[in-house]
């Protein structure tokens, strides 16, 4: 079975959200599966946010 998962956004940000989805797709792996997944223009934009410099 071949799966694509499209993600609003994953790693290496770091959230409940991105950790589940990867413990998905290794359980999904280990069964097996063909696992493939994509994030948005969405990722980098947090990405920039959560590496602001605090003040």
């Amino acid at each position: 079975m071949r799966i694509l998962h499209v993600l609003d956004y994953g790693l290496p940000l770091q959230s409940g959200y991105t950790l589940r989805t990867r413990a998905i797709l290794k359980a999904q792996e280990g069964l097996g599966w063909t696992v493939a997944a994509v994030s948005g223009p969405r990722t980098a934009s947090r990405l920039r946010r959560s590496n602001r410099p605090t003040v």
